[in-house]
């Protein structure tokens, strides 16, 4: 988005965002385009209401982003600069977290979810949940 960037970090990583982010836009129609962006803001009832199951926590974004999607809730952007870490070593290993961002990945191309009676989100929504947190 116009103003936003991301300045350094490892180049598979920035272009894997970047495909991500584009086609989530494009495809299922994310309110952002920049949805494994981590730097977001929820109303706390949201988030009451769909639940966290992320555990990891790095595709916490996406995962509340699929979910808001599917509900059919806006999602708004506003420009943000991704500054890569000058110290200390970052613990976001790639090949560990690509499986847990997939499943949030697919899981915005669903179907429009609905809460249920009591106004959450029905907990067998989320599939391969153990697998999730494995």
């Amino acid at each position: 988005m116009a103003g936003g960037q991301q300045v350094g970090g490892p180049r598979l990583k920035a272009m894997m965002s970047r495909w991500a982010g584009r086609t989530l836009h494009w495809f299922a129609r994310v309110g952002t385009r920049d949805a494994t962006n981590s730097f977001k803001a929820y109303s706390t009832e949201f988030v009451r209401k769909v639940g966290i199951d992320s555990r990891t926590g790095f595709e916490i974004g996406l995962e509340l982003t699929a979910k808001a999607t599917r509900l059919r809730l806006p999602v708004a952007e506003i420009p943000t600069i991704w500054l890569d870490r000058t110290a200390g070593e970052s613990r976001f290993r790639l090949a560990r977290w690509i499986p847990k961002y997939w499943h949030w990945y697919l899981f915005a191309f669903g179907p429009r979810l609905e809460l249920s009676g009591d106004g959450r989100l029905k907990a067998d929504v989320v599939t391969n949940r153990s697998e999730m947190h494995s």
